[in-house]
């Protein structure tokens, strides 16, 4: 057992124990003995040394929190990445999720991987993450040969790009020009300023905005799985509407209406804040000698052009006021005025380009510039005014748009204007407006591609066209069949006397003089057979259903089913309701 004489050795031991800098401190146990102030000091040291090891021990147990809270952060981030990346490979959603998910290159080239077979994924979001210049060059690589044909959007906001992958990217996106490719910092540099003040010491802040981001970002998970909870006993209109991802790419009812609120004062307003019409035309005709290098600008002018006749053709005068030209609105007259220029657009051809669909071999492109003329053209033949339909038929413009059409597969906003200009020019009280179009050339003498040989007249081109879809398979077919079958079916309409509205006798003459025409609408022609896929349904007739089931299951699940005509009528339900 110790004595009282043993304690202040006891006292000095355990305080050697507990701190070296003591050793050099104390003299000697004998004079700590003797000396009661000295037992005072260390005594207060004591309860300094105890209380700073009890702060070491909250500092530890914090970091160790700390490092627990980070593992599950990463654990979330991977599961994440692992949920993206299946889908990715089985075609099962339209987005990719991955903001701030601590992807690197490696994991960046097996999703890009993914990709390439991927037909569904529309938008990929990989911002605030870690891809250099090796995960570019796989993304690069995976799209430039074709892959996820249906992707719109990439996100790759605050990575570490370097000025090569920046170039990466900027040669991708000449490519894929439908591709829209978001780079450079995230928004709100205060958020970032905010985040990087209280970020762990030690951690660099790799770029701006990431904490905002980051709370964007779980904002948004949140809303997806409420959307997710939400679909028992919703109906699909309250599903689409409150979907965050569907607000993202579409507009609402309650924005369209939102934004459609303003009054024709206002809508004058806006067609008082375009620029005259004499500035945009002289704009055009200095571009025009520019050629090719010159076509994005020439789009941009025309859109001008296009949104100041839509605001003019509310007040546009009626046919029977036989108005002339000095009675049009401006821009209505500055066409008009112009249509020579018109003509000179839609033969400027652009550089051929690699599609999502042409593989490595760069085809034919219509051109923006060529879209907004079509439209102009559209918008000139839709009021049947003998003016106007002279005027575009000496400048012999239609020929060219519906050449276009049948010559450029993939065009569909060239297709559908020019469909809608023949119908209209059949009514039109100017026959040569469309009487050209059933001869050699067109009745202006254009030439396939490539040869000197004239263009077939337009109803023995379609013919032919459904002659060589009959035989292949449905989905396998050129895309220009759809607008075959609606051309082909606007002129049979206009052969059938019954039809009061679109009957046209001169076409009809035409029409029953060609022998190929007439075979091929007859019960087993190529044309007729055409028209049966399409008639009633949404691309082609629907899939056979299954046999009937007694399984009371399966049979729920059969009558999911819905064709064409029964999604738009239930599309046509949810707009109106």
């Amino acid at each position: 057992m110790s004595t009282p004489e043993d304690k202040p050795e006891l006292e000095e031991e355990q305080e050697h124990t507990e701190d070296d800098h003591t050793e050099d401190e104390e003299t000697s146990s004998e004079a700590d003995h003797q000396d009661g102030g000295a037992k005072k000091k260390k005594k207060k040291r004591k309860k300094k040394k105890k209380a700073g090891s009890g702060a070491a021990g909250a500092i530890s147990s914090s970091d160790e929190g700390q490092a627990v809270h980070d593992k599950v952060d990463k654990q979330e981030a991977e599961r994440r990445f692992q949920k993206a990346l299946e889908s990715a490979k089985h075609d099962e959603d339209m987005w990719v999720l991955l903001a701030n998910a601590n992807v690197h290159d490696a994991k960046a080239r097996k999703l890009f991987e993914a990709l390439k077979s991927n037909s569904s994924i529309t938008s990929v979001n990989l911002s605030a993450n870690y891809i250099g210049d090796e995960g570019v060059q796989a993304l690069v690589d995976v799209l430039q040969e074709g892959g996820a044909p249906e992707l719109i959007n990439l996100d790759l906001r605050d990575n570490t790009l370097s000025d090569h992958a920046q170039q990466l990217l900027t040669d991708l996106n000449k490519r894929r020009k439908q591709l829209v490719i978001e780079t450079g910092p995230l928004p709100d540099e205060s958020a970032a300023a905010a985040a990087a003040s209280s970020s762990k010491p030690g951690t660099p802040a790799k770029g701006r905005g990431r904490a905002a981001h980051q709370q964007q970002q779980q904002q948004q998970q949140q809303e997806e799985q409420q959307d997710n909870q939400q679909w028992d006993g919703q109906s699909l209109k309250d599903l689409v509407k409150h979907s965050a991802m569907f607000r993202r790419y579409f507009q609402t009812e309650e924005e369209e209406a939102g934004g459609a609120g303003s009054s024709g004062e206002d809508e004058a307003d806006a067609a008082d804040d375009l620029p005259p019409p004499e500035e945009v035309w002289g704009q055009v005709s200095e571009l025009l000698p520019g050629g090719r290098s010159s076509i994005p600008a020439l789009a941009e002018a025309l859109l001008v052009v296009s949104r100041a006749l839509d605001a003019e053709m509310g007040s546009m005068p009626s046919v029977e006021d036989k108005a002339g030209l000095q009675d049009f609105r401006p821009h209505f007259r500055a066409v008009l005025e112009h249509l020579g220029l018109l003509q000179q657009v839609l033969q400027l051809q652009p550089e051929p380009q690699l599609t999502q669909s042409s593989s490595k071999a760069p085809q034919p492109a219509v051109g923006s510039h060529r879209v907004w003329a079509c439209a102009i053209l559209h918008m000139l033949l839709l009021h049947n005014n003998p003016v106007i339909d002279k005027a575009v038929c000496d400048a012999q413009l239609l020929p060219v748009a519906v050449a276009l059409s049948l010559q450029h597969e993939r065009c569909s906003a060239v297709q559908c204007r020019a469909a809608e200009m023949l119908r209209s020019s059949l009514l039109s009280s100017v026959p040569q407006l469309w009487q050209g179009l059933f001869t050699a050339g067109l009745g202006c003498g254009l030439q396939q591609a490539g040869s000197e040989q004239l263009l077939q007249p337009l109803h023995e081109a379609l013919v032919q066209i459904a002659d060589e879809a009959e035989k292949q398979e449905m989905g396998k077919r050129s895309a220009v069949v759809g607008f075959v079958s609606e051309v082909a079916n606007t002129l049979l309409q206009a052969a059938d006397p019954v039809n009061q509205d679109l009957h046209c006798a001169a076409l009809a003459a035409v029409l029953q003089d060609s022998d190929a025409w007439q075979g091929s609408i007859q019960q087993q022609g190529s044309i007729h057979s055409l028209l049966q896929e399409q008639d009633g349904q949404l691309c082609g007739p629907p899939p056979p259903r299954p046999a009937a089931s007694e399984n009371e299951e399966d049979a729920t699940e059969q009558s999911q089913f819905l064709n064409g005509t029964q999604l738009m009528a239930l599309l046509s339900r949810m707009s109106a309701s």
